[in-house]
C-alpha cells in the first residue's frame, strides 16, 4: 500500500466522524425565530393563568368580605336588641381595658350584657 492510499483511508475514516459530529452539534438547535415564538406563547399562557388566579382570589375575597359584613350586621342587630339598659357606677376607669370613655364614679345607663361584663371584672356596680 502506498503512502497516498493510507492517507486516503485515514481521511475516509475521519470524514464520517466529522459529519456525525456536525449532525450531533446541530441536532436540537432551535432557530431564534422559533424559540422567540415559543417564549412569547409561554409568557402569554402564564399571564392568562395569573389573570385567572387573580380573578379567583378577588372572588374569594369578595365572598369573605360579604360573609364578614353579614356577621357584623347580625352582631350589631343582636347587640341593639340584646336587652334592657342597666344603671351602673364605675369603680375603676374602663378606658384601658374596655375602650370605654367613662371615668371613675360616673353613673351611666349601659347595655345589660356589657354591664354584666364590667361588674364581673370589678370595674362597676349596679346602682338602683
Amino acid at each position: 500500500m502506498s503512502k497516498q492510499n493510507k492517507v486516503q483511508e485515514n481521511l475516509l475514516d475521519i470524514v464520517p466522524e466529522v459529519t456525525a459530529t456536525e449532525d450531533a452539534a446541530t441536532e436540537g438547535v432551535i432557530t431564534e425565530d422559533v424559540s422567540a415564538k415559543a417564549v412569547e406563547a409561554k409568557v402569554a399562557e402564564d399571564a392568562k393563568a395569573a389573570e385567572a388566579k387573580a380573578a379567583e382570589y378577588a372572588k374569594l375575597a369578595a365572598e369573605a368580605k360579604a360573609a364578614e359584613d353579614a356577621k357584623l350586621a347580625a352582631e350589631a342587630k343582636a347587640n341593639k336588641n340584646d336587652g334592657k339598659k342597666v344603671k351602673i357606677q364605675f369603680l375603676l376607669s374602663p378606658t384601658g381595658k374596655f375602650q370605654l370613655a367613662y371615668n371613675v364614679g360616673e353613673v351611666v345607663k349601659i347595655n345589660e350584657l356589657q354591664a354584666n361584663e364590667l361588674i364581673e371584672a370589678g370595674y362597676a356596680e349596679i346602682v338602683k
